[in-house]
């Protein structure tokens, strides 16, 4: 697929496979293995049906926690993506692989609680990092279908550990043991900062340069009216108008530069 000019819709391949095995592993397996793990293990007798239930709901609950965790501002500076991301990574795969212990009930509650959080932790550091260095459509679609990929990958490695009769430790063991291969992909794949798209230089209004902050805008025959209430000169009536000819959708993002025109 060639390459785009622009640096913000930069393909690279590398970047693509990068993204795809964040999610695989960190929301493929990291979460949703225990899907196809949970009749196993039951059927095992290592937990009842209602034990297995809390347990999904406490993988539930630290995916929510996390979530809500790293949206913090803290979390997204450009110096702790790259760690963060390592950190959620490494806890992943050490939580999959803590599973073939099966240690007690509530250890077991904790670690898939913990796994939520490190689950959470890879989408938003793995998705930030590539928003930071791409905008292409193939980069972004493969970076998320790397959770349908974790997702079918997992059900077909326990149906083939069940074809050749492995235990559910067993099967704990293999799976960390493939997390921890992608985690080394991962290190090997993680995108260079040298390539990250350059951020704009502010203006004296905290604005970028060549962009209009807008508070608004309205659809008219003839144009789109974009409105500022605080920048525009009050001569021009405090909005500026562009007009679109063949547009079937508004791309807001190349609209918003009439600050040029007045």
């Amino acid at each position: 697929m060639p390459s785009s000019s622009h640096p913000v819709e930069r393909f690279s391949f590398s970047t693509a496979l990068f993204g795809m095995l964040v999610l695989t592993l960190g929301m493929g397996l990291g979460r949703f293995l225990y899907t196809p793990m949970l009749p196993v293990m039951m059927a095992e007798g290592a937990f009842s049906f209602s034990q297995l239930s809390w347990i999904a709901s406490g993988n539930y609950a630290g995916y929510l926690a996390g979530s809500l965790l790293f949206s913090f501002g803290a979390f997204h500076q450009p110096s702790r993506l790259r760690p963060f991301l390592l950190v959620s990574a490494l806890a992943s795969g050490l939580l999959i692989l803590a599973m073939a212990w099966l240690p007690p009930f509530i250890l077991v509650l904790l670690i898939r609680f913990l796994a939520g959080v490190a689950s959470a932790g890879m989408l938003i550091f793995g998705s930030t990092l590539i928003m930071q260095h791409t905008r292409h459509p193939f980069v972004l679609a493969a970076l998320f279908s790397g959770v349908g990929i974790g997702i079918a990958l997992g059900n077909e490695y326990v149906l083939a550990g069940l074809h050749f009769a492995l235990s559910s430790q067993t099967l704990w063991q293999g799976a960390g043991a493939l997390s921890g291969m992608m985690l080394i992909a991962l290190t090997l794949l993680m995108p260079s900062k040298k390539h990250a798209i350059a951020p704009m230089p502010l203006g004296k209004n905290g604005a970028t340069d060549n962009e209009l902050v807008v508070t608004g805008y309205s659809v008219r025959p003839g144009g789109i009216w974009l409105y500022h209430r605080r920048d525009l000169p009050a001569a021009h009536g405090e909005r500026c108008r562009l007009t679109i000819v063949n547009r079937p959708s508004l791309d807001v993002s190349r609209l918003i530069n009439c600050a040029r025109l007045l």
